[in-house]
């Protein structure tokens, strides 16, 4: 990168200067012009700030390239975070197993309590849904029946999350 000295313009490629000087041959090499050494970024917490560069400092007769370290916007923080549940999200297993569901809820001391919820439902055709739904050979985490079993069992969407992610495991 270069910098216009008299005018302070910054940043330049060779491309834009030859751009501004058309019928100059290697136009970076005029004397309005310096390459600017570059610099490291500076260290930063990336979760609260960046680094934003800012125009070059003469030091000793070398251009060089300075940085500042600055807070993180509202929405640069927002999407920051945005980033980070639907990285989070796509860690959670979109589905398991039957055996490894029924492992899962073993392990979470709520099997029985699950295969009694459904042998407790008294309408037939709902019954027969809901055994339907518990004996299908892949639990989809999105499936309602679950979600609304693993409610009924005292659970939550997160630990719901957690036992899909255990029952890959199993």
């Amino acid at each position: 990168m270069y910098i216009n000295t008299e005018t302070g313009q910054y940043p330049l490629s060779v491309a834009q200067i030859q751009e501004l000087h058309p019928l100059t041959m290697m136009a970076h090499h005029l004397e309005c012009y310096a390459p600017v050494e570059p610099a490291d970024t500076p260290a930063h917490d990336a979760d609260t700030h960046k680094p934003v560069e800012i125009d070059p400092v003469l030091i000793d007769g070398v251009w060089r390239q300075q940085w500042a370290v600055v807070p993180l916007s509202a929405e640069e923080l927002a999407e920051l975070q945005r980033q980070r549940e639907e990285a989070a999200a796509a860690l959670i297993p979109k589905s398991c197993t039957r055996r490894q569901g029924q492992l899962a809820l073993l392990t979470h001391g709520v099997l029985d309590d699950a295969e009694a919820a459904i042998a407790a439902i008294t309408d037939p055709v709902q019954k027969r849904e809901a055994q339907i739904e518990y004996e299908a050979d892949t639990w989809e985490r999105s499936n309602p029946f679950l979600q609304q079993l693993w409610a009924q069992l005292g659970g939550t969407p997160q630990s719901l999350d957690e036992a899909f992610a255990l029952a890959v495991t199993l």
